[in-house]
This record gives C-alpha cells, sequence and structure tokens, in this order.
C-alpha cells in the first residue's frame, strides 16, 4: 500500500475535512444553531474561559 502522506500533513483527511465543512456551511439551520450555541457558552459559565482562550489564540500564544 502507498503511503500518501507526504511532508507535513495528510493529504485525505485534509481533503476529507474540508469537504465536510462546505457541507456543514450550505445548511444554514445548522450553522444558526451553532451561533447560537457559541453566543450561549460565552453568556454562561465558561464565558470567561472561551474569552481568555480568544484573545491568547488571537495573539498567538496558545494554552501550554
Amino acid at each position: 500500500m502507498k503511503d500518501e502522506n507526504k511532508g507535513e500533513g495528510n493529504y485525505k483527511a485534509s481533503k476529507d475535512f474540508q469537504k465536510d465543512q462546505h457541507e456543514f456551511a450550505k445548511d444554514s439551520d445548522k450553522v444558526d444553531a451553532k451561533a447560537r450555541e457559541a453566543a450561549d457558552a460565552l453568556k454562561g459559565e465558561e464565558g470567561d474561559a472561551l474569552e481568555k482562550a480568544r484573545k491568547e489564540s488571537a495573539e498567538g500564544h496558545p494554552k501550554k
């Protein structure tokens, strides 16, 4: 069996992921539901931790 991975990454997994993301984005009901879920999470108990993680990732400082 030929190894399909070359260099870094898995091309098949990347292609599959991208296909799934495009399919998900086509379903506005799913997108709207996830947006509401995210907004609720920001307002809930985990809101502070989510905001901290967002700021750290925007600054390029992932949790170690």
